[in-house]
């Protein structure tokens, strides 16, 4: 059994999960998309279902409910007392009966499609304690549901960070940390899911840098504090390969549509641009005419022997037919994913030629990585003999 956890959104999603992902360890699936998924959950792995409940993020954000989805707001207002966490005032003085019985009234609607694990209703992460005590009062009414309820499966508490500032600092995320602790008690659950849903780290960007390690300070100080605990972390691009090879997390969380990213339940679904990788420079790409444009001006840079060359050209012939079917889009990407090296093989020491401050060039040993990170530079090698000549080379002709 593979340790991924899909999150599907689409029955795109649900082709990309059957072709690829059949023994991953569980399926998470929002409240939000179950209906119409319903019809295609044969033969996929076991049901993680989550209420869709962060969704009142948006409308705390809004003071609306109007903004939001329709789907997502017929769910809601559907619901015994929906309205307990729908304005400011509601969840900074929370009603414990209101909160309870709009809690007991989404987790039966969860119970009716019979997951094996259900997300704790709880509302995203704010910079301030505006929702320390709603959170806790959702955790404890889903504590005394699964007594009541006779629900036999495990429970997941989420902490979805909605800021990249809400973990620069141990400041930040440690009060955090300290309240979903509590609420895991409070409402009995064996299981922490984990995400930045506002980092998008396939963009690459250079200013990612001091994220990547923030998110993995964090994932340390969550890892000391859930040491008992099954940690899920993501989705994202890589860095959910990341963590999972520094056991930060047990479960890495991967999406299988045209993002990477993680959104809350309820904002309005915009249509996604078909993107592919192209392997030999591990880049995720928009597909866009242009790019062919350039895959035949590179195709003319290399041997027909080269094995670079026989992965663009591949490419280069499909490219129309993916153009064409968005929906292969996602299982291109999905494929190039699958075919990363097993957790044993994946990550070796990373070698840096640097400069040594005398004018000279040395090699220096860094932390292990994944090959395939984003976070490699052009100045890095997975080989310390390559690294070495890289070095001499540079000494011999001065920098």
């Amino acid at each position: 059994m593979s340790m991924e956890i899909p999150f599907v959104n689409s029955d795109t999603d649900v082709r990309v999960l059957k072709r690829h992902h059949r023994q991953a360890k569980m399926v998470r699936i929002s409240l939000l998309n179950i209906g119409p998924l319903g019809r295609t959950r044969r033969h996929l792995p076991p049901l993680w279902l989550d209420p869709a409940v962060d969704g009142y993020d948006l409308v705390l954000k809004e003071q609306t409910m109007e903004k939001m989805d329709d789907r997502w707001r017929d769910l809601m207002e559907g619901r015994d007392e929906w309205n307990a966490l729908s304005d400011t005032a509601s969840v900074r003085k929370p009603d414990r009966s209101k909160v309870r019985d709009f809690a007991w009234s989404i987790l039966d609607e969860c119970l009716r499609y019979r997951p094996r694990w259900l997300t704790v209703p709880q509302l995203p992460v704010t910079s301030d304690t505006s929702r320390n005590r709603v959170n806790r009062m959702l955790a404890e009414a889903t504590c005394r549901w699964k007594e009541d309820s006779g629900f036999k499966g495990e429970l997941v508490l989420p902490l979805v960070f909605t800021h990249g500032d809400q973990l620069k600092r141990k400041g930040e995320w440690g009060p955090k940390v300290t309240l979903a602790r509590k609420c895991l008690e409070d409402a009995g659950a064996s299981i922490v899911w984990t995400v930045d849903s506002n980092l998008s780290d396939q963009l690459g960007w250079s200013t990612l840098d001091q994220r990547f390690s923030a998110l993995v300070k964090f994932h340390e100080g969550l890892r000391r504090t859930f040491s008992e605990e099954r940690i899920i972390a993501g989705p994202y691009w890589v860095m959910t390969l990341v963590l999972w090879v520094r056991k930060l997390c047990d479960h890495p969380a991967i999406s299988l549509g045209s993002g990477y990213r993680y959104y809350v339940a309820g904002g309005h679904i915009r249509t996604p641009k078909v993107r592919i990788v192209i392997p030999p420079i591990r880049r995720w790409v928009v597909a866009t005419p242009s790019l062919k444009d350039w895959l035949r001006s590179a195709l003319r840079r290399f041997s027909r022997s080269d094995p670079v060359y026989k992965e663009l050209k591949k490419l280069e012939e499909s490219f129309d037919a993916l153009i064409a079917a968005k929906a292969n889009g996602p299982e291109t990407v999905e494929q190039f994913e699958v075919d990363l090296p097993s957790v044993d093989n994946a990550c070796e020491p990373r070698f840096h030629v640097v400069g040594n401050g005398d004018g000279g060039w040395d090699v220096v040993e860094k932390e292990w990585v994944i090959h395939h990170s984003i976070v490699c530079r052009v100045t890095s090698t997975t080989g310390e003999e390559k690294a070495k000549r890289i070095a001499d080379l540079l000494n011999k002709e001065g920098g």
